[in-house]
């Protein structure tokens, strides 16, 4: 659903077979368009205030976060599944029937609330780690542990089945990424 915020009132309720499942949606940065996916393992774009389906695409199962870099030109969503995830780029004015071929694979079954940075050059990925990646390249520029503390490669007993991990990230400035974890909030420097 969407809402009209100052006047408290429903705004739009997408068709029940759009909504069914959903866990992650997303305004591009413009506001003209909408994405929309979760647990039905499709992703559906919007063109708003319009409403219409522009284009819908295969985007594997439990979907949980959706972010559009600061361009509004593509986006990113995390696709999780048992044994690993991925997040997938899509240029929202492809009229290709799938995602774009580069992709960031994670050893994890969760993966939640990605964030690029506001200039676009860098990406969150929380997971049981917390990556962050340079974009466009996609070159893993820093991963953090549940502590905060920086890590060069996974953990040895790292088994992909998750126990904790990092569920939202956001960065403040040209340095630092928020993140949270359960009821913990970090502030970490990633360069």
């Amino acid at each position: 659903s969407v809402w009209r915020v100052p006047e408290g009132a429903l705004e739009w309720d997408a068709p029940r077979e759009d909504a069914s499942g959903a866990q992650a949606v997303a305004f591009s940065p413009d506001g003209i368009r909408l994405l929309v996916t979760g647990d039905a393992e499709t992703l559906r774009q919007y063109a708003w205030p319009a409403r219409t389906e522009e284009r819908r695409l295969p985007a594997g199962e439990r979907n949980r976060s959706i972010a559009f870099h600061p361009d509004g030109c593509t986006f990113a969503v995390a696709a999780c599944c048992q044994g690993g995830s991925e997040v997938r780029f899509a240029d929202v004015a492809s009229t290709a029937p799938g995602f774009r071929p580069d992709r960031v694979t994670e050893d994890c079954d969760h993966l939640s609330g990605l964030a690029f940075r506001g200039d676009g050059r860098w990406l969150a990925v929380p997971g049981r780690e917390l990556s962050v990646f340079e974009y466009p390249s996609l070159r893993r520029a820093h991963r953090f542990d549940r502590n905060g503390d920086r890590i060069d490669a996974p953990p040895a007993d790292a088994t992909g089945v998750l126990d904790s991990a990092w569920t939202s990230a956001a960065f403040a400035g040209p340095g630092w990424v928020a993140c949270a974890l359960g009821f913990l909030l970090r502030l970490l420097q990633h360069q």
